[in-house]
């Protein structure tokens, strides 16, 4: 997603989560059994990096550790859509670019739930909510405060 000449990377969830084959899956581990969003941040320069990063994108170095993101933030852009990714995922839907609290500000591209299209607007507040995928997996979304 470009918003203004600024990238903003997204997380491709299903093959992230399962242990055997990455090393991010930690972060779905955290989001399933604590409710909370977490991310890469590297121990040699301090960058914090969202996505989860298995290698600093600032110094290339490999060590890295988790850090905790607030479960609270703002809504810097919003886009609809009628298309279904996910189960749990219904029409319609609303995504949005929410800038979450704390330093360094994290940007994260989500859904948006509990808010017609029509309804979602910058500056909004907005929480965290895990939602469940399936059985065994889960996804973030945010919803209004």
């Amino acid at each position: 997603m470009i918003v203004g000449d600024e990238y903003i990377s997204t997380l491709d969830i299903i093959p992230q989560q399962e242990e055997g084959l990455t090393r991010i899956h930690q972060f779905f581990s955290t989001l399933k059994n604590e409710g909370v969003l977490t991310t890469s941040k590297c121990a040699a320069c301090g960058h914090v990096s969202w996505p989860p990063r298995i290698m600093c994108p600032a110094c290339t170095s490999g060590d890295l550790v988790w850090v905790r993101l607030a479960s609270e933030g703002v809504v810097k852009a919003v886009a609809g859509g009628e298309a279904v990714v996910l189960r749990g995922y219904g029409l319609p839907h609303v995504h949005a670019l929410i800038q979450l609290d704390g330093e360094p500000p994290v940007r994260v591209f989500s859904r948006l739930n509990g808010v017609a299209p029509d309804d979602a607007r910058e500056g909004m507040r907005v929480r965290l909510t895990v939602v469940p995928a399936s059985r065994d997996r889960v996804v973030f979304a945010f919803e209004p405060v």
